[in-house]
């Protein structure tokens, strides 16, 4: 090549490299406007939608049943009634127990839930042991026992929860339990849980077969069955184990600013800057246990991580064991809230070793709030739930609820003038 025309494609790539980080520029700056990244964000979302239905139109509800047809079978209504006020002579009597969630064996593959990939993210190694935590608490009003359990993963389905609960009828029944609450830290590199982080390709073409042959027991997901069995009776022994543990004792709460500590990654930016803290303590003089409720993604690893491991959460519930506490992380409504690590973690650490300083931060946080601080609770726990039906507006979680891919409880209706008018549901 002549050095006329080596000069030419110089200056013609510099040019083109000019340009687009001309243009880069320019959506950085168009971006740095919370409306338009938040129009931009609903455009997107409205074109995956629309492709989406698509799918999920020719997908056929076989198989769903009518809502007259729906069991409820496992669905605790609470409470039942309010008190505004504690019994006679009513103190506060709480349990815990935690565990592995984690089989030693198990068949077939697991995926991580949190981020979907093409090909999927199959788990390479297991670095943390997902765990359950389970408190049982008993206001000593006679009116019986409330479980509150939290498992680390990205979320647990309606269906599991009332498989838990039918492995625990019998403790249910003797003991007089009103609820069994589980929830989960909402984990984004654990094992799945939900179904929708496996083989998406491969399970729309059989999946999509099964549902149309009337076979849905044929469909696959990201669940491993092995996983999710043991997952479910690992859940119920830790909670028959937090309600034989129970004692009496004091329960009192704290709230601090956590500001800084939480982030919100698109707008509007709104943020829960509220922790709050529940703490138990027990007459014995025992182990208390330590309840942190917070707002946050357990999203630090990134959608790069092939280990399943647990995030910041379980980093702050180790290093406050250590404190003398046992602890559980309850997560809160945090939406699109992330964690804000930047400035609660030294400079020069890996990031794993970052997420493990900015949990110890968060426990460091939590051992910090003076007893001062904390305010005495009353001995009355009010609990009461209704099940709900929510149309399936979402195209993306109808078409995963079709397909199988979640164990969702969904049921078919005809829908006039926002009224149900299907014979076969009418009168509901």
């Amino acid at each position: 090549m002549s050095k006329r025309r080596f000069l030419a494609a110089a200056l013609t790539a510099a040019a083109g490299t000019f340009t687009t980080l001309a243009a880069k520029d320019r959506f950085s700056r168009y971006l740095s406007a919370p409306d338009n990244k938040r129009q931009l964000m609903d455009r997107g979302d409205a074109a995956v939608q629309k492709l989406v239905g698509k799918l999920a139109d020719s997908v056929p509800d076989k198989g769903l049943p009518f809502l007259n047809r729906y069991d409820n079978a496992g669905f605790m209504e609470g409470s039942g009634w309010f008190l505004d006020k504690p019994a006679a002579n009513a103190c506060w009597s709480v349990g815990y127990a935690k565990a592995s969630v984690v089989p030693k064996e198990y068949k077939g593959d697991l995926y991580l839930g949190g981020y979907l990939a093409f090909p999927p993210n199959r788990v390479n190694g297991i670095i943390d042991e997902q765990m359950v935590r389970a408190a049982a608490v008993d206001d000593g009003s006679g009116r019986g026992i409330h479980v509150f359990a939290v498992i680390d993963c990205i979320g647990i389905c309606g269906t599991d929860i009332r498989a838990i609960r039918k492995a625990l009828s019998d403790l249910i029944a003797e003991k007089n339990i009103l609820s069994v609450n589980v929830s989960a830290t909402h984990c984004h590199s654990g094992i799945d849980t939900m179904g929708i982080w496996g083989d998406l390709i491969q399970a729309v073409k059989t999946n999509k077969k099964a549902v149309a042959k009337g076979h849905p027991e044929e469909a696959v997901s990201g669940r491993n069955p092995d996983f999710m069995a043991f997952l479910i009776q690992t859940a119920a022994d830790t909670i028959r184990a937090a309600v034989a543990g129970m004692k009496p004792g004091r329960l009192s709460y704290a709230r601090r600013d956590i500001s800084d500590y939480v982030h919100d990654k698109r707008p509007p930016y709104v943020t829960d800057h509220t922790l709050t803290a529940l703490r138990f303590t027990p007459d014995d003089g025992g182990r208390p246990l330590t309840a942190v409720f917070m707002a946050a993604h357990p999203t630090c690893y990134g959608p790069r991580q092939r280990e399943a491991v647990c995030d910041f959460p379980k980093f702050m519930c180790t290093k406050l064991e250590t404190t003398g506490t046992d602890a559980m992380f309850i997560q809160g409504a945090q939406c699109a809230v992330a964690a804000d690590r930047g400035k609660h973690i030294p400079e020069g650490l890996t990031n794993p070793e970052g997420i493990k300083a900015f949990g110890e931060a968060l426990a460091d946080f939590v051992h910090g709030i003076g007893p001062e601080e904390y305010k005495e609770i009353a001995p009355y726990l009010n609990v009461i739930v209704s099940e709900l039906f929510l149309p399936a507006e979402n195209k993306i979680l109808e078409l995963a609820a079709k397909l199988k891919l979640v164990n969702n409880a969904v049921v078919r209706v005809t829908m006039k003038n926002d009224r149900f008018v299907d014979a076969k549901v009418r009168d509901l």
